[in-house]
């Protein structure tokens, strides 16, 4: 059943003046509710949101793109691949391509137990609301969000978003992504608690959501990945559609398992047939639709433009798709000047079956040779290299092609993997944040903090209440020292018995009045 909040009278006949006043009274506490809870998050100045899922909308273009009936009155249920976990989550809901307002009347949110069929898991299904509110009206050419909604949400879960619809024209105007890589699910009437959606009408194609953001800790991010089909995930639908393992996937799990990434989460912002330079597809170039799509992330720290390939198709010069690419990495600059920009390398295409394809190896091997001279970007991802045919580097390696759609360009389920797999970790680290930012600068005089030789030093000027504890450099803490009361003058602890491995570690110390932490290497000093 839905997790809700039932406010209803002891008696069983009431008159309608107390159905009113009951029914006011449900209203207000449940505005109350949503008030505290955002009050809460937003106060919260240890957290902020960052992005978890992402998917870039544009219009629906094509007729047989159209949802297979009205979603009028109607139920649609779409399942996604979340990067990393939380408690509290909100949902970003896009009308952004229609000249006309939508209207939602109820959505529920809940786990997928596979991600193929249309099942959920019951005991986990959680409404969202909106200020408050079942139903939303979303403005023409606007997006909303959801309030902030406790959920348990684990790292890579599949989590099944179900709308029921109030007024929704069908157009090709409509705001949808066509590459879910699964089939969504449309059934009659409201069935946002359906357990399962019997013969449901079954299409490819995400509508209306567009983002998923959690409440994590301010030492977590997220990375954005812009491209086109092959970020996408085209073609690894053909053999298991539904097992969201684009290359984007494979890179969220390498970050989750390693200690220093694991609260980075992953956005796929690719659109496939789309360009660098011009429009496509029924969505704007990556230039124009980089602000929106990258830009406007939550807890934006990293882009990854792996994208091209259809502008040298298209006949644009290496210099051309570098002028577009360092466009975007412009304006990211001047977002943030802390956002790192990444360029990867165009993967192999010998063998396409587009014959324009088969005279641009030459601007292709132009482009790579060039990637890396830029100063614009942060660094070069080289999928080229991760996939290729050692013995003819213009042609994809054939286990790489196999499972996809085995067209010489698009990579199968093994490509995605070496791809996602191949890119360095270290280009990813959060920058040092969390519980150290607000520290008071390191005063000698009055409170001292030293580490060496496996002992941590610190002299009080009076006697105060202490609490020394250990960071890891993502802001967990790892080991506690010290929290207790302590005389003036010199105190040491030792370091033997902290359980500690070799690695870089940060100090805090506070006492009654300071606060000051120290970056060390354990266990050279």
């Amino acid at each position: 059943m839905m997790k809700t909040i039932n406010i209803s009278s002891s008696c069983e006949c009431v008159s309608a003046k107390n159905r009113l006043f009951n029914r006011s009274l449900h209203v207000a506490l449940s505005l109350l509710v949503v008030s505290t809870f955002n009050l809460f998050a937003a106060s919260d100045s240890t957290k902020h949101w960052v992005g978890t899922w992402a998917c870039a909308p544009y219009k629906v273009y094509k007729n047989e793109n159209q949802p297979p009936m009205t979603l009028t009155g109607n139920t649609l249920r779409q399942i996604v691949r979340v990067s990393i976990g939380g408690d509290t989550l909100r949902i970003k809901f896009s009308n952004i391509t229609y000249e006309k307002s939508i209207t939602i009347q109820k959505v529920t949110i809940a786990k997928s137990p596979d991600a193929t069929k249309s099942a959920i898991d019951v005991s986990t299904i959680t409404g969202l609301t909106f200020n408050g509110k079942d139903d939303v009206t979303i403005a023409a050419k606007s997006e909303v969000y959801s309030d902030p909604v406790a959920f348990d949400l684990d790292t890579s879960m599949r989590v099944a978003v179900t709308i029921y619809y109030g007024e929704c024209e069908t157009s090709t105007n409509m705001t949808f992504h066509w590459g879910s890589r699964g089939n969504s699910y449309f059934a009659s009437g409201d069935k946002t608690s359906a357990a399962v959606l019997s013969g449901a009408a079954e299409r490819v194609g995400w509508f209306t959501i567009s983002a998923i953001d959690v409440l994590a800790p301010k030492s977590a991010c997220s990375v954005a990945a812009i491209g086109n089909s092959i970020t996408d995930g085209a073609g690894i639908d053909a053999v298991n559609p539904g097992l969201q393992n684009r290359w984007t996937d494979r890179f969220s799990e390498a970050l989750l398992a390693n200690e220093t990434t694991r609260e980075v989460g992953v956005l796929n912002l690719g659109i496939g047939a789309t360009k660098v330079t011009s429009a496509g597809n029924g969505a704007e170039s990556g230039v124009d639709r980089f602000q929106h799509d990258v830009l406007e992330q939550s807890g934006l720290k990293w882009v990854i433009i792996f994208y091209g390939v259809n502008d040298l198709g298209a006949g644009v010069s290496a210099d051309g798709i570098l002028a577009g690419i360092k466009k975007m990495a412009d304006m990211a600059h001047a977002k943030d000047p802390e956002i790192k920009v990444y360029g990867a390398t165009i993967t192999p295409f010998q063998g396409y079956k587009e014959t324009s394809y088969t005279s641009k190896e030459s601007v292709k091997n132009d482009f790579n040779s060039k990637l890396p001279k830029q100063t614009f970007l942060d660094g070069v991802i080289d999928f080229a290299k991760a996939i290729a045919d050692p013995s003819d580097p213009s042609k994809m390696l054939q286990k790489y092609r196999d499972g996809g759609w085995n067209d010489g360009l698009h990579p199968g389920p093994a490509g995605h993997q070496a791809m996602g797999k191949s890119i360095d970790l270290k280009l990813f680290t959060p920058p040092l944040v969390g519980a150290f930012e607000n520290t008071v600068p390191f005063q000698v005089s009055q409170t001292q903090l030293v580490v060496r030789n496996g002992i941590v030093e610190f002299k009080l000027p009076q006697s105060s209440f202490v609490s020394l504890k250990v960071y890891s450099l993502l802001g967990k803490e790892v080991a506690e020292l010290a929290g207790k009361n302590f005389s003036s003058g010199k105190h040491t602890v030792e370091l033997k018995n902290s359980s500690l491995t070799n690695g870089t570690y940060i100090y805090s110390l506070k006492t009654d009045r300071f606060s000051t932490a120290k970056k060390i290497i354990f266990p050279a000093q």
